[in-house]
């Protein structure tokens, strides 16, 4: 089996992958790689956001990001707007609560640069006793970029909005993002894409 790390700095994503030969292994196993990966990163002073664990079933981007949770160009007066356009689609969806989308605008307030994961992309989301129902994920593209606030990666012109009913369930969903996001060439298509479809064939590419 293996297992996929997913962290960040400042920066943006930082994506580990590691190969575990044997089938099974006991849970003080685990322990161990854990701490060995974990101290690795405080030496980075990377944050580990995941762990995905590759060959256990669990839901995935595709299942989540179908075309009624992608907006394609559109047009918003500034970093609010643009989290409620990724928002209502969440909503919509009804894999979250209204209330759930004045929680991302807050969370993103106080966590700035946890939301801006790398340049020109933001990651607005809350925690799961602020509106989630269940695992979500929508996409937003913009006509213009606007500001989020943050130093390095502003503007913003691509916003991907989550939410999850708890701190597990959505960790192969979150590593297969950041693993997308890592792919530059495929980033900008989905800037450029023209529709929906166009969004998805580039997800499962």
């Amino acid at each position: 089996m293996s297992i996929t790390y997913c962290a960040h700095d400042s920066s943006g994503y930082r994506i580990m992958v590691f190969k575990i030969e044997k089938t099974k292994l006991i849970p003080c196993t685990f322990k161990i790689v854990f701490n060995s990966i974990q101290k690795v990163c405080e030496k980075l002073n990377w944050k580990i956001i995941s762990v995905r664990y590759l060959g256990m079933s669990s839901i995935s981007l595709i299942d989540c990001l179908t075309e009624n949770m992608i907006k394609i160009n559109v047009t918003v007066s500034d970093w609010k707007d643009a989290i409620n356009a990724a928002g209502e689609l969440l909503i919509k969806a009804k894999v979250a609560e209204p209330c759930y989308i004045q929680a991302m605008i807050d969370f993103c307030e106080q966590h700035n640069a946890y939301i801006v994961i790398a340049p020109g992309i933001a990651l607005p989301h809350a925690r799961p006793e602020d509106g989630a129902i269940k695992v979500g994920v929508s996409l937003v593209t913009l006509k213009k970029p606007v500001a989020f606030g943050h130093t390095e990666n502003d503007p913003v012109d691509l916003i991907i909005a989550l939410c999850a009913p708890d701190n597990k369930e959505h960790v192969n969903v979150i590593a297969e993002l950041a693993e997308r996001l890592m792919n530059k060439e495929s980033v900008n298509k989905i800037r450029n894409a023209k529709s929906k479809k166009e969004v998805i064939t580039i997800l499962k590419s």
